[in-house]
C-alpha cells in the first residue's frame, strides 16, 4: 500500500486538496478512510482534530469532526456508511475558520506559559488544552508562589506585549533534545512529563521561546484580540489554572 503523505504541517495554508483513498475500514457503524495526500491533523498535544467536509467524485458530500491516527496514517471519519474504495478519487476541505482559531489559540498558549515561567521564575504546566469548537484554551499549572490575581494580570501584560510585536514563529528540527537545550539556552523548555529522544520538532516564538511540539501555529505572535482570566481552584494557592478566549474585538488593554 501507497504511504501516506502528511502536509498540514508543512503547508497548513492549504486547505483544499484532491487526491486518492488509499484505505477504508468500518468503526463503530462509521466510514474512516485514508488518503495519498492527508491535509487533516488528527487530535493530539492538547489540539483538536481538524473539520470539514469532503466531496466524492459522484458528487457526495459528507461533513467530518472526526478523525484518528493509528497503523501510521490519519483517518477520516464520517458518520455512517456510503460507498468509498480505494482508488476513488475524493475532495477533502478543511474548516478554515475552525484551523485558523486552532493556530492562534495554540500560539496563544505557549506565550502564556512562557510570560508566565518569566513572571514566576519556575511553572510546572499540567495541561494546555484547546476546546473542540476552537474558542478558547484552558492551562492548568503550577507556580514557585501564591497566584494572585495581580499575578494573572502581569502574566497578560506579558503576552499582550509579545503580541503587539508580531515576532516570527517558526517550526524547526532539532537532532536531539540536548542539542535544542544547548542551541537555545533559556528560551529552551520542555515538561518533565515528556520524555523524547532522536530529532525533535521545535516551535520557536523569536527571541522569546523555544518548545518541541506537534501542533499548528499562527504565523507571528500578532494572534489578534483575546481575553486572558482565571479559572477558580480553591485546591491550591499555588495553582495557576487560566482560560485564554479569542475574541473579535479587544476589549479591554492595561
Amino acid at each position: 500500500m501507497t504511504d501516506q503523505v502528511n502536509l498540514y504541517l508543512r503547508l497548513p495554508e492549504i486547505v483544499s486538496i484532491s487526491t486518492t483513498v488509499l484505505d477504508t475500514k468500518s468503526l463503530l457503524g462509521n466510514l474512516a478512510f485514508a488518503t495519498s495526500e492527508n491535509l487533516v491533523r488528527a487530535a493530539g498535544g492538547g489540539e483538536p482534530t481538524d473539520i470539514g467536509f469532503i466531496q466524492t467524485e459522484s458528487g457526495h458530500t459528507r461533513p467530518f469532526n472526526q478523525s484518528a491516527k493509528f497503523e501510521g496514517k490519519v483517518w477520516i471519519i464520517c458518520n455512517g456508511s456510503f460507498d468509498l474504495a480505494a482508488g476513488d478519487r475524493v475532495s477533502i476541505h478543511i474548516d478554515t475558520n475552525h484551523r485558523g482559531r486552532r493556530r492562534r489559540l495554540h500560539t496563544a498558549i505557549h506565550l502564556a506559559i512562557r510570560a508566565a515561567i518569566n513572571h514566576f521564575g519556575f511553572l510546572d504546566v499540567h495541561t494546555a488544552e484547546i476546546s473542540d469548537d476552537a474558542t478558547s484554551a484552558d492551562i492548568t499549572a503550577e507556580a514557585s508562589r501564591q497566584v494572585r490575581q495581580s499575578d494573572i494580570f502581569a502574566v497578560d501584560r506579558a503576552m499582550r506585549a509579545y503580541v503587539i510585536d508580531a515576532r516570527p514563529v517558526r517550526a524547526v528540527k532539532a537532532k536531539s533534545v540536548e542539542l535544542a537545550a544547548q542551541e537555545y539556552g533559556d528560551l529552551f523548555r520542555i515538561s518533565d512529563r515528556h520524555s523524547l529522544t532522536g530529532k525533535i520538532r521545535l516551535v520557536c516564538i523569536d527571541g522569546v521561546d523555544a518548545n518541541p511540539c506537534s501542533g499548528l501555529h499562527h504565523q507571528t505572535t500578532n494572534i489578534g484580540a483575546y481575553e486572558l482570566f482565571p479559572i477558580m481552584d480553591t485546591q491550591s494557592s499555588n495553582s495557576f489554572r487560566v482560560r485564554i478566549k479569542l475574541t473579535s474585538v479587544w476589549t479591554y488593554w492595561y
